[in-house]
């Protein structure tokens, strides 16, 4: 489960929190606060574990540390779309990558990352060049630098994150079109031009696992991916014989925050289904787990998730006791568009601000209960977790089977129609 927006799902995966706890809940960059040095977590961990680390493709909840991804994120070397400028065709990208300060080409930066190069930070505008294109030769790059090394009997494990561009939009007031290569045939159609845009992505996913073949290095790495929010609402597709429509930034349907989850580690995953609760903020403590890494950087904010390794190696599930899935395990999923809402989803149930209760019937299908079900099934400490995170969020919750709204927090207790409601002072 992911959040129904880019942005607050990417500062949920890279500091292991809830939105409620970064603050981050929309992608209102400019009012609202971006993540803390405390937060700007996931590159760090593994910095400080001895890892080489790289970052390439789009920040975002992050930007602020331009410059310094090195010292306040725990990337090494970065080349990274920093929320300003075209991202697709003739990309503005900053990077620290480089020899001198002169070194702005795709050769030259490549060259430079093989030999591991750093220099100042500093933007280019990369003329002629398609930005996603452009960051898989960098990632070849960083990749060869790692074969190499290996071959030679080195060492060091490396750790990148590939925050991809696609596939979004080109932003502002540029035509959809511009969001595909010079050497593509015009499309006018939109949903075609999105199409080609996945197809894309899923071509230069490809070509990255293959390079980590040709360099050594696919047997002992650990590729995982992800999609950051549902599709927008004019786009549709058929997921295991039902048709799914996109709700990006509606919060109260799966179809926004059900995403994409997939772990590659030949030899050591089997191929699987996890059906314990995943969210975006088990990433940290799962990759942690896989890594053998113990540590956590002092200057960091914990994660709160938990880790799902023992159940993608097949040796337990997610928060298991005594071998039994935790299959009472519950998620969170925030929106601050159009409806604020709050949401806490589990494999059967879903629980909302609004007062709303719905049971899962199956794959995105879901039937709206009648308020007294949190009463009759023991889910008031849910709606209680709810209540909670809906106030630190700054936003109003509704009571179960009432009309009133509550701003301030309460404790909940199930009256004598059971119903939900304020304990009595």
């Amino acid at each position: 489960f992911a959040q129904p927006l880019c942005g607050p799902s990417r500062a949920s995966l890279f500091s292991g929190r809830w939105p409620s706890d970064t603050g981050i809940i929309t992608n209102a960059h400019r009012t609202q606060k971006e993540l803390d040095e405390s937060e700007c977590t996931m590159g760090a961990v593994f910095q400080e574990a001895g890892y080489e680390t790289a970052l390439f493709g789009k920040v975002h909840s992050m930007v602020r540390f331009s410059g310094e991804y090195d010292t306040k994120c725990g990337f090494d070397f970065w080349n990274s779309w920093d929320r300003g400028g075209p991202r697709y065709r003739d990309p503005l990208l900053g990077t620290n990558i480089g020899g001198s300060q002169s070194a702005s080409t795709l050769k030259q930066l490549k060259m430079s990352l093989r030999r591991g190069k750093k220099t100042a930070y500093r933007k280019i505008e990369h003329v002629g060049e398609y930005g996603p294109q452009f960051n898989y030769e960098m990632i070849s790059a960083f990749l060869t630098r790692h074969g190499r090394a290996q071959s030679e009997g080195g060492t060091t494990p490396f750790f990148m994150y590939w925050p991809m561009i696609l596939s979004h939009g080109p932003g502002g007031p540029r035509p959809p079109n511009e969001s595909l290569p010079l050497t593509d045939p015009v499309l006018e159609d939109e949903t075609e031009i999105f199409h080609r845009r996945i197809a894309i992505g899923d071509e230069l996913i490809g070509k990255v696992l293959q390079r980590l073949k040709q360099e050594g290095l696919d047997s002992n790495t650990i590729v995982l991916l992800v999609s950051d929010n549902g599709t927008p609402r004019h786009y549709s597709a058929m997921v295991d014989g039902v048709v799914v429509t996109g709700a990006k930034k509606q919060n109260l349907g799966d179809e926004s925050v059900r995403v994409l989850g997939l772990l590659r580690y030949p030899n050591v995953v089997k191929p699987t289904v996890i059906n314990d609760m995943v969210s975006m903020t088990d990433v940290i403590p799962t990759l942690m787990e896989a890594a053998g890494i113990t540590s956590f950087p002092a200057s960091k904010d914990p994660p709160i998730g938990q880790s799902f390794w023992q159940a993608t190696v097949g040796e337990g599930t997610l928060g298991s006791e005594e071998g039994q899935p935790r299959l009472d395990r519950w998620v969170f999923s925030f929106s601050g568009n159009r409806e604020p809402a709050v949401v806490a989803h589990s494999t059967e149930w879903k629980i909302s601000n609004t007062g709303k209760v719905y049971r899962r019937n199956g794959f995105y299908q879901l039937t709206l209960r009648f308020p007294r079900t949190i009463c009759r099934l023991n889910l008031l400490p849910m709606a209680q977790d709810v209540f909670e995170k809906t106030i630190d969020a700054g936003f109003k919750f509704t009571m179960p089977g009432a009309r009133t709204t509550h701003t301030k927090l309460c404790t909940l207790v199930c009256n004598a129609d059971l119903l939900p409601e304020c304990e009595a002072s």
